[in-house]
């Protein structure tokens, strides 16, 4: 099942909102982990909200993590 969220967007509004430069690379391999998460979080028996809020989750582009996305890091530059 496909997620009816468009990551990419988010992502980049996110970055934009908090003053982070992500390439299009980045952007690309952090939705996708979001979008494995959101999909890991759907087989699990979550609501379609609380697979989005779990994809979401406590990071937050601007935090300490954000340095590792630089590195490639996905999980480094999550969005909440």
């Amino acid at each position: 099942m496909a997620s009816p969220h468009d990551w990419q967007t988010e992502i980049r509004a996110r970055a934009a909102r908090e003053g982070v430069a992500l390439t299009d690379g980045m952007t690309e391999e952090i939705a996708e982990h979001l979008e494995d998460l959101y999909a890991g979080a759907i087989r699990e028996g979550c609501t379609e909200t609380e697979a989005q809020a779990r994809a979401r989750g406590p990071r937050r582009v601007g935090d300490g993590r954000a340095s590792s996305a630089r590195r490639g890091d996905a999980l480094g530059a999550g969005i909440r």
